[in-house]
């Protein structure tokens, strides 16, 4: 692979599955904080409702990881 900029932002692992899942992200810095500064709420703006939901997942604590 050449110019591989990706790193491992997370990954999740199921035993019972035997299946793995990594999500991966641009780890140039410049990038990130571009990122983080789009979605960043400033507290004049308006927050959307959010419907009380509950999920239903077959994921356990166990199962989940994060790096970083």
């Amino acid at each position: 692979m050449k110019d591989f900029t990706k790193g491992v932002r997370d990954f999740i692992y199921l035993p019972e599955y035997k299946t793995a899942f990594v999500a991966q992200s641009d780890m140039n810095l410049v990038t990130r904080m571009d990122s983080y500064f789009t979605n960043f709420t400033m507290p004049w703006e308006k927050k959307e409702k959010t419907a009380n939901i509950n999920p239903k997942s077959a994921l356990t604590d166990d199962a989940v990881s994060s790096v970083g």
